[in-house]
């Protein structure tokens, strides 16, 4: 715009003078044509009071010869008497001339036309003498321009100077027109005092300007409320476009990824994770397919869902190690199950088919039976422990419960066990101060005697088990202490999973579920509790329970 205003006003200046210019040289051309007209006439009537006095013209006229005027004296019948510049001898009749049939008419008279005799335009000027003789004065015409012509280099030096004036001129004129606006504030387009004829343009601006604020503070709302959607997702949410350059990327990706110290945004795929697998998944689903595969990525299952979208694709990622292990426990809790329930069913259905049959002596039949109660009672067992665990699993005991006593439950479960560990000469005892926990008293019961069970099962004839209850860094606990045959080191990281068994000749001989661990785990999560082993191969295992610090507030008496 400054640029087109500086060459309009410059174009404008030069133009009129221009045209000041061909006006000037124009109306001086007039004049002095104007004014050798009114010379010529003047020099006319000089010369005929000349002649007059004298009474003779040719004498008078040729004494009068000045090479800037042409005289001709012609006669009434057209013959050329005297000519001051050509041989009157030669010249041809001008009775024909206008300005000398003009003068012959009326006494004077004039004409501006090309000369037949020199060739050129001239100013010519006829009057009739006393003599009925036409004196003729002329001038050429082309005098009156070389006149004219002197003057050029003065309108040209002034044409120079007011350009450059126009140049400065125009240069101020454009800073003066333009500052106004370039010092608009178009944040508040109202509060501007520019030209009026802009007004309407400011009016639209405002209204621009508060639609787009509005847009924008939706626009902002919008993305705060994505960006907390996909800050709190557990999955990894990655927005590519076409070339696979990462538009948007929330945490837990990165997290997933291993990423978590980089910001990926506006960068290629590859600079945040470099599996092939990956970058072909993504490849697919621009390709417009719905794509999911699931592979190992430092240590963990990952399963990636790619999905098109619009000029690009998005990648969705989960974390499903726990999910393959789960189903990984699952088929082998199945595994177990079945082979757990079909030992005992296989020697219940042996002797009883022995016994059914009547292949069974008489003084058998009675060992067979008692064989048969004992297994029966392995299966009950071992369906009820399957059943606290499934409860366990699906939260349906419920944790919460009123203020319990930690050294009194101790001494119900030990009490519980006192027969059991009488017959294989196991002293029980517990020692300790009462510590009072937040629990349901039941769950609370069963996980103490699921551990003095297996103290007592695993330990040697003779030994003993020490149950402990006491405050440690201000958080109360329980420890089950006993001398039996220990826990080798790289073994003490699955007690806790279900059928796992360290020594499972042993566990069949003591009649171990191997499940009993496996509720301890389950018992201790639910209430809020955490559980910890010591134990060595032949010097006896300890087991920890640390509840949290109970609430005053959080914990009321059933």
């Amino acid at each position: 715009m400054r640029k087109k205003i500086f060459a309009s006003t410059v174009l404008l200046c030069v133009l009129t003078a221009l045209v000041a210019f061909a006006l000037a040289l124009w109306t001086d051309y007039d004049g002095q044509r104007a004014f050798m007209q009114s010379e010529i006439i003047r020099q006319a009537a000089d010369i005929k009071e000349a002649c007059l006095e004298t009474g003779n013209s040719v004498p008078v006229l040729n004494a009068l010869s000045d090479p800037r005027l042409r005289i001709t004296l012609v006669a009434r019948d057209g013959t050329v008497l005297f000519d001051s510049i050509a041989d009157e001898a030669l010249m041809d009749n001008h009775q024909d001339r206008p300005e000398i049939e003009q003068a012959f008419a009326s006494g004077a008279g004039s004409r501006t036309r090309l000369s037949d005799t020199l060739g050129e335009e001239c100013f010519y000027y006829a009057q009739r003498l006393d003599d009925d003789t036409v004196l003729r004065v002329a001038s050429y015409t082309s005098s009156v321009w070389a006149v004219t012509r002197d003057l050029i280099p003065r309108y040209v030096l002034l044409l120079a100077a007011v350009c450059l004036g126009a140049l400065w001129l125009a240069s101020r004129v454009t800073r003066r027109i333009v500052k106004p606006l370039n010092e608009l504030d178009l944040e508040h387009p109202l509060e501007n005092d520019a030209y009026e004829e802009i007004a309407p343009l400011l009016g639209r601006i405002h209204r621009q300007n508060e639609g787009l604020r509005d847009r924008m503070t939706e626009l902002q709302n919008q993305r705060e409320h994505l960006s907390a959607i996909t800050a709190s997702m557990a999955e990894g949410l990655i927005v590519l476009d076409s070339e696979l350059t990462i538009l948007a990327c929330n945490q837990s990706a990165l997290r997933l990824l291993g990423r978590e110290d980089l910001n990926p945004v506006e960068q290629n795929l590859l600079v945040l994770c470099r599996e092939a697998w990956v970058s072909a998944l993504a490849r697919r689903a621009l390709a417009g397919e719905r794509a999911e595969q699931t592979e190992m990525h430092q240590g963990r299952a990952l399963r990636v869902l790619g999905s098109p979208a619009s000029n690009g694709c998005i990648l969705l990622i989960s974390d499903v190690t726990e999910q393959q292990e789960s189903e990984r426990m699952r088929r082998e809790f199945t595994a177990n199950v079945s082979h757990e329930l079909k030992t005992p069913l296989t020697s219940i259905s042996g002797y009883a088919e022995l016994i059914e049959t009547g292949m069974a002596r008489p003084g058998d039949v009675g060992r067979f039976a008692h064989i048969i109660s004992d297994e029966c009672s392995r299966l009950l067992t071992l369906v009820d422990d399957i059943l606290s665990l499934s409860r366990l699993d699906e939260g349906a005991v419920p944790a919460q419960g009123g203020p319990v006593g930690l050294l009194a439950v101790s001494h119900e479960a030990v009490s519980r066990l006192t027969d059991a560990a009488h017959k294989r000469g196991i002293t029980l005892s517990v020692e300790g101060e009462e510590q009072i926990v937040c629990a349901s008293r039941s769950m609370l019961l069963e996980l103490i005697c699921n551990l003095c069970d297996n103290a007592v099962k695993y330990n040697r004839d003779g030994g003993s088990v020490t149950v402990t209850v006491g405050r440690r860094g201000g958080r109360p606990f329980v420890a089950v202490r006993d001398t039996g045959i220990g826990i080798p080191a790289d073994e003490q990281s699955r007690i806790f999973e279900r059928f796992y068994r360290v020594d499972k000749s042993r566990s069949r001989e003591v009649g171990g579920t191997g499940l009993g661990l496996a509720i301890v785990k389950h018992l201790a999560l639910a209430l809020g509790a955490e559980v910890s082993v010591d134990s060595a191969p032949g010097a006896g295992s300890t087991f920890t329970v640390t509840f949290s610090a109970p609430s005053d507030q959080a914990c009321q008496p059933q």
